[in-house]
């Protein structure tokens, strides 16, 4: 079920992408068309360096001052995604992609993944379980 599911989200993506594709196209022309699509790569591998660079500084200075990195290792999950989406070729993806990398809106994503990992995990956004040395159990076993 969840294939089928999977599926029938591709295959719209793709026809609707394709649709797209055709409406600018016919707009721009194709010599334009190919150069946004083009363009559009370089900048999701240069979103995703720059972007990356610093989330992983911000992750490793988190990781030194023994705080859990939460928020930085979504927004890494964030940025990867959307660096995908602008690599992939199409316009819808470039527009989902640009959502996600642009640094004031990936908030609202990062609070939605949040809350929704919150009802299943609820010690992932508790303030007392920042710090990652909290409490050690050792645990010798007698043979």
């Amino acid at each position: 079920m969840i294939r089928l599911f999977l599926l029938l989200i591709f295959a719209g993506m793709v026809a609707l992408e394709v649709t797209a594709m055709l409406h600018v196209g016919t707009i721009l022309g194709v010599g334009w068309t190919l150069a946004w699509i083009f363009a559009s790569t370089l900048i999701g591998i240069g979103m995703l360096r720059m972007a990356g660079l610093t989330t992983l500084i911000r992750i490793h200075n988190k990781l030194r001052a023994e705080i859990l990195p939460t928020e930085e290792l979504i927004d890494m999950g964030l940025i990867l995604v959307g660096a995908f989406f602008l690599i992939l070729p199409g316009f819808v993806t470039d527009g989902l992609g640009l959502l996600v990398l642009l640094s004031p809106l990936r908030w609202i994503f990062r609070r939605f993944i949040l809350t929704s990992f919150g009802r299943f995990f609820p010690s992932m956004t508790t303030p007392e379980n920042q710090g990652m040395a909290e409490e050690v159990i050792e645990i010798q076993r007698e043979n």
